[in-house]
């Protein structure tokens, strides 16, 4: 907070008033740590896949946030149908407004191909469902 939010809040409206969008992806889990990463004020705020995507938006109802499908333990290590049920959930909560879903951090090379496709095709799937499109 002493030695980088400032330059941080600096750097991210230098960003935004030249036009930009600007995607604040610290990954990170901790509800305090977010608050004050929001006060930076991005266009976007990540979370880490360690804190649930409704906890965090409850928190900071004014920031949009994106997140957080657990990129090792779901994309890498988890089955198409674990990944599928996260997802579902996840669209479920973000289809309010005001979150993407994605992953929770990085998507790490020995991610699964049938999962990363089954994330984005369950997304759009529930998403169309939820309002009620076909």
């Amino acid at each position: 907070e002493k030695w980088a939010l400032e330059p941080c809040r600096r750097a991210t409206r230098a960003f935004r008033q030249a036009g930009g969008l600007v995607f604040l992806h610290n990954s990170e889990e901790d509800l305090e740590a977010l608050r004050l990463q929001s006060m930076t004020e991005p266009s976007i705020l990540s979370i880490g896949p360690g804190i649930d995507i409704s906890r965090a938006k409850a928190a900071l109802p004014e920031q949009a946030i994106m997140g957080n499908i657990d990129p090792i333990q779901l994309l890498q290590l988890g089955s198409a149908s674990q990944v599928a049920a996260e997802t579902d959930r996840l669209v479920r909560v973000a289809a309010g407004g005001g979150m993407i879903v994605n992953s929770g951090e990085c998507i790490p090379r020995e991610a699964k191909g049938p999962n990363l496709h089954t994330m984005v095709d369950t997304a759009k799937k529930i998403w169309n469902i939820v309002h009620a499109r076909t």
